[in-house]
């Protein structure tokens, strides 16, 4: 009969994986932050130009001033699943998002508009709205939890 030994370190490297495969599924499975509520804010950086819907037209690129307060509504949320509204003062749109698995990524969608988003606690949450076409946004703002 054959018998198998296996030193130190090769004991404590299958003990390493062992517990990292025994509490990957828990590790997965925390709970959806609740994103439902109005998130505010103003003060976005960043660059824009074209026909800018929320702001007027500018021919040239010009820095953002951040003087817009803009408000993100999420009034529907099944799962990671998100529905609202993105306005400002001026209007508003419909959008469509998606909160992804690590708990911290949000992207959301409207007819001209992709938003890229981190949630940076339960209050507040950077997204970054980004357009090309008739009118070119890049820029990034913090939204608190109303």
């Amino acid at each position: 009969m054959m018998t198998l030994r296996f030193s130190r370190a090769a004991e404590t490297v299958a003990l390493i994986i062992t517990a990292a495969v025994v509490s990957a599924p828990t590790m997965a499975q925390s709970p959806v932050p609740d994103l439902l509520g109005t998130w505010s804010g103003s003060g976005a950086e960043g660059a824009v130009f074209g026909q800018l819907g929320h702001q007027g037209a500018r021919d040239e690129p010009a820095f953002d001033d951040g003087t817009i307060t803009w408000t993100l509504t999420i009034d529907r949320q099944d799962g990671r699943g998100l529905i609202g509204s993105w306005s400002s003062a001026a209007f508003g749109e419909p959008l469509a998002g998606v909160l992804r698995n690590d708990n911290e990524s949000v992207h959301f969608a409207d007819h001209d508009t992709i938003f890229i988003g981190t949630i940076l606690s339960p209050t507040s949450m950077e997204l970054c709205p980004l357009e090309t076409g008739a009118s070119t946004v890049a820029t990034c703002m913090i939204l608190e939890k109303q």
